[in-house]
């Protein structure tokens, strides 16, 4: 979860990073337009690595999270889709 370095709140954004790009794919399908409270959350691969034909990573970003969200909720969100590397 990305936090406002100004006021410690959370800017309602964060990365998941799994182990593997299949496990993060699995994640993203799963996860991407499911509600979370009065949120639908966006799930989508955070880059490419660097070889030209831009394959996904291994890193989804995720959007609309609740402002009240903590590290540990989003990895518990996340952890059944495979082993979670960095949130």
């Amino acid at each position: 979860v990305m936090l406002d370095l100004n006021t410690g709140e959370s800017r309602c954004f964060g990365f998941v990073k799994f182990k593997t790009r299949d496990q993060a794919n699995r994640a993203l399908q799963a996860m991407n337009g499911q509600k979370l409270g009065n949120k639908t959350l966006v799930v989508k691969f955070a880059d490419t690595t660097n070889d030209s034909i831009g394959t996904p990573s291994n890193n989804i970003y995720v959007k609309n999270l609740s402002p009240t969200m903590s590290l540990q909720e989003l990895e518990g969100l996340f952890s059944a889709y495979g082993k979670i590397q960095e949130c």
